[in-house]
């Protein structure tokens, strides 16, 4: 055998020495369970945040867009008309008085429907804007502080001994302990 193979047993063997004490430490031991007497309960208390949502509204500008054109309803061409007819009429006589007359109608239709196509060009180009308030509502949460119990500090006794413990339940008059015994080894 070489000296390395000769330290690794004896490595092992240092090793089960040292740790077989613990593996074995739990078998004599019994575990049992019993009930002690509540001597008091102390209350514990924490400041614990609690949200309470509520409902907040405003009044909040909203721009809307018109793009939709203005109809033109064609009433300035025939008025254009008949005061171009009109004023055609009271120049010239015979034929020349029907030629000026229509052409009084022609110039006169054309400068009607000028101007009311002029009147409705900003809606005809661009677009009419105009704000509207309206109400907007968001929920948004407050936060209190309640005072609340998170549990209790308990003082005990068992066989005349008293203990020291802490629940998260109000433990009533008796709590269940764990007892156990260990044997003494010679």
């Amino acid at each position: 055998m070489t000296v390395y193979r000769l330290k690794g047993i004896a490595a092992a063997c240092l090793a089960g020495a040292l740790f077989a004490p613990a593996a074995f430490a739990g078998h004599g031991r019994q575990t049992e369970y019993d009930f002690a007497r509540v001597l008091d309960a102390q209350p514990i208390f924490a400041e614990v945040p609690v949200a309470e949502p509520r409902r907040v509204c405003w009044d909040e500008p909203v721009r809307y867009v018109d793009r939709g054109r203005r109809h033109r309803s064609g009433a300035g061409a025939v008025i254009g008309g008949l005061i171009g007819g009109a004023i055609g009429n009271q120049i010239g006589d015979g034929s020349g008085r029907a030629a000026a007359t229509a052409a009084g109608l022609l110039i006169g239709a054309s400068i009607g429907s000028e101007h009311e196509r002029n009147r409705h060009r900003g809606y005809h180009r661009g677009h009419r804007e105009y704000v509207r308030y309206e109400q907007v509502c968001d929920y948004r949460e407050d936060y209190r502080t309640e005072r609340e119990v998170v549990g209790y500090d308990v003082t005990y006794e068992y066989n005349g001994r008293v203990g020291y413990t802490r629940t998260e339940l109000p433990p009533g008059q008796e709590i269940r302990v764990r007892v156990s015994v260990d044997p003494v080894g010679y």
